[in-house]
């Protein structure tokens, strides 16, 4: 996580770097699945870095609620 900020008492503003434009499209859907509407997502390109990532499968049982 790059930055958390309170916007108010309900309402709180994250901010992460996070790889590939595609996981952010596929988390975004997921998102807004999971707050039935409620979450947003704006991101922008922060350009490319090499890293030493790989892919995991999160089970469902620990993300379905």
């Amino acid at each position: 996580m790059v930055e958390q900020n309170f916007v108010d008492s309900t309402r709180c503003l994250l901010r992460y770097k996070l790889p590939l434009a595609h996981l952010v499209e596929d988390f975004f859907g997921k998102l807004k699945g999971r707050t039935r509407g409620y979450a947003s997502l704006d991101y922008e390109d922060a350009g490319y870095e090499k890293s030493d990532i790989v892919k995991m499968e999160v089970p469902t049982f620990l993300t379905s609620h």
